[in-house]
């Protein structure tokens, strides 16, 4: 057969020479313009962000480094600038970084939703990133094969990553094994499982029924497994953060056992509103033929990528009146200074501050969101700590103190 100018004889290898293209591209090896992602760094802070990040004045911090030069900040043609380390270190000794209540537990996110292109990724990136400048620790766990977190966390997932360095071993083999697989990552405060395709070679295991039933006993059931592994980790964070791929797989499935949190993001329009509707029906189904009852400490629907039009402000104005309270009350607007960080595999916190208006009302949309997500979290987290009743072995602890 003839092909015409629209067509490939052999798909296999022009796949194959395109996937190798792309590696070279994210390694910077074609191009100045992408660098390799492993080198990034967050950026530093000037004096009167550590103020507003510390609550304290600058005649504070400068007294605080006469007394001690281990918080002397870095100085640049004569300006003072702070990294989140320093930053976390003065939270500390001034009294003023949050700490979790002792008697609390971590919350456990998923993000998750049918739908590509609804933020997913970007929303988990930007909500670990404004609660990790909060002083909180936080695990991200890469469950989307795509290692879209991990690119924002600064690991190449086809060229860095290796399969048993992902969360796949965990769940097939051994729980403990999720204690050797969390990583650094360039932005204090912020730790990772990263992810790459190997996960789609999971996702086909925890499938085969037979092969996984010979497990149950030893392991768990193939949608718990992820649960069942954090266990032996979760105690060192705050708050743990599931990113899911595109579907309702036996990933997400095993993000959302193992969440106390779920957020849906939907941007407002018909086809993605749509999209989520189907997404709770086949949840829905899921959870009643497992014969679960699933309990959440947070559950909240996130209009995401809103474009500030006639249009959908209708939908968003819609969805708010239907869905009540689920419906988060602020939304993050569709803006260019958002997307400009995105394709640099950053959040907008992490892009320096300017006077552009476009800056401004992205910056004041992502922190209506996530400070309203950071109150619920105290506001759970205290009623654990009120409602905690203490053991037989811990009362008598107390009462010897």
């Amino acid at each position: 057969m003839l092909l015409t100018p629209y067509g490939s004889d052999d798909l296999q290898i022009l796949l194959k020479a395109f996937g190798k293209l792309g590696e070279s591209i994210l390694s910077g090896e074609i191009t100045e313009e992408i660098t390799d992602v492993n080198k990034k760094q967050l950026r530093l802070f000037k004096t009167k962000e550590a103020c507003q990040m510390v609550k304290r004045s600058d005649t504070f911090l400068k007294n605080l480094e006469k007394t001690d030069p281990s918080f002397v900040p870095k100085k640049i043609n004569g300006i003072r600038y702070y990294d989140l380390d320093l930053i976390n270190r003065i939270r500390d000794k001034a009294g003023t970084r949050y700490i979790r209540p002792k008697h609390s537990t971590p919350i456990k996110i998923a993000i998750s939703n049918f739908k590509g292109g609804v933020g997913k990724s970007g929303t988990s990136k930007s909500l670990a990133d404004k609660l990790a400048l909060k002083g909180l620790r936080i695990l991200m766990v890469e469950l989307d094969p795509q290692g879209t977190s991990s690119l924002f966390s600064g690991f190449n997932p086809e060229l860095e990553v290796k399969a048993d360095q992902t969360i796949k071993n965990a769940l097939l083999e051994n729980p403990k094994y999720v204690q050797k697989l969390v990583q650094k990552t360039y932005f204090p405060g912020i730790d990772i499982i990263p992810g790459n395709l190997s996960l789609t070679d999971v996702e086909i295991k925890l499938n085969d029924y037979r092969e996984q039933m010979n497990k149950v006993k030893k392991l768990g059931f193939p949608d718990e497994r992820l649960s069942h592994a954090l266990e032996y980790i979760e105690s060192d964070y705050d708050v743990i953060m599931f990113d899911c791929g595109p579907n309702l797989n036996i990933l997400t499935l095993n993000a959302i056992n193992a969440a106390n949190a779920l957020i849906i993001p939907v941007p407002p329009a018909l086809p993605d509103l749509a999209s989520f509707c189907t997404f709770c029906t086949t949840l829905n189904n899921h959870l009643e033929n497992s014969g679960k009852i699933k309990t959440l400490e947070f559950f909240r629907v996130l209009i995401t990528k809103h474009p500030k039009n006639r249009t959908a402000d209708k939908i968003s104005t819609m969805m708010i009146r239907e869905f009540g309270s689920y419906i988060m009350q602020k939304y993050i607007v569709h803006s260019a200074e958002i997307e400009l960080a995105a394709s640099k595999f950053s959040s907008i916190y992490e892009l320096a501050p300017n006077s552009k208006k476009s800056y401004k009302r992205a910056m004041e949309s992502m922190d209506s969101v996530f400070n309203e997500i950071f109150e619920a979290m105290k506001i759970i987290w205290d009623n654990q700590e009120s409602s905690f009743i203490p053991s037989s072995e811990e009362t008598k602890e107390l009462e010897n103190v």
